[in-house]
């Protein structure tokens, strides 16, 4: 919506909107289908933490000491 109003107002400025509303849905696409993290758990009250890989695999992520 922001797109279309910024468009009537200065079209050079809605053009560039619309670049980056077409940026910002590949990236997401990418994310969505490259990332390896299926999910994540935080063990409390330690706050180990837990990364599921999208193959299952359940990962734990080294803290600093």
């Amino acid at each position: 919506m922001l797109a279309m109003e910024l468009e009537k107002k200065d079209a050079a400025l809605g053009n560039r909107a619309w670049d980056l509303q077409r940026f910002a849905e590949e990236y997401a696409k990418l994310y969505a289908t490259q990332c390896p993290v299926q999910s994540l758990r935080i063990m409390k009250p330690w706050g180990a933490i837990f990364v599921i890989l999208d193959d299952g695999r359940e990962v734990l992520v080294p803290q600093p000491e």
